[in-house]
């Protein structure tokens, strides 16, 4: 993952340090991005209230021992929660994993992903980004990938389709307009 650097900040602890740079990493700032402008499409706010700034500075603020109570993940919020919050969710220590579910998505649209990169004429070649016949060939070790048990791959083939969607989007439309 690619981490915002260098940070030149000032933190008061390595915790506050890596949670800056964990909400500044550059693919999760990329998807908040994404997912902003595909619900502005559709005239929709889309907020993310645990990424406010104000509450993570309060975040970084509190010892990085007293929120992860006992080492316990979140481990103030669920003695806040104690009571309110259902045990299930309150002892449990890890969260659902979803790559199988993502895999098998992209695998059932992979004809379909497969064809989009078929046209010479994409930007993504044009503009050296990716060497098609590199891409054509790896086509198949991609399929084979999204059996395993990291969706990896599913992201990094939703991710080139979206960097080629962007490209025409605010590069080829603006070039047409003015013909």
């Amino acid at each position: 993952m690619s981490r915002y650097h260098p940070p030149t900040e000032k933190f008061a602890s390595n915790y506050a340090r890596g949670l800056f740079e964990e909400v500044r990493a550059k693919y999760y700032v990329q998807a908040m991005e994404w997912c902003n402008k595909s619900a502005a499409i559709s005239g929709i706010d889309h907020e993310l209230p645990v990424l406010d700034r104000d509450l993570l500075g309060f975040l970084m603020s509190i010892p990085g021992d007293v929120l992860s109570d006992q080492g316990v993940h979140r481990g103030l919020l669920r003695r806040a929660m104690n009571g309110i919050l259902p045990a299930e969710i309150a002892q449990r220590r890890s969260k659902a994993d979803f790559s199988q579910l993502q895999n098998q998505t992209v695998l059932r649209q992979f004809p379909q992903a497969r064809g989009f990169f078929a046209d010479d004429a994409k930007q993504i070649y044009s503009r050296g980004y990716v060497d098609r016949k590199v891409l054509e060939s790896e086509f198949d070790l991609l399929q084979e990938k999204l059996s395993g048990n990291s969706c990896e791959t599913a992201w990094n083939i939703t991710d080139l389709m979206a960097l080629e969607v962007w490209l025409q989007e605010f590069f080829v439309s603006k070039a047409n307009e003015g013909e």
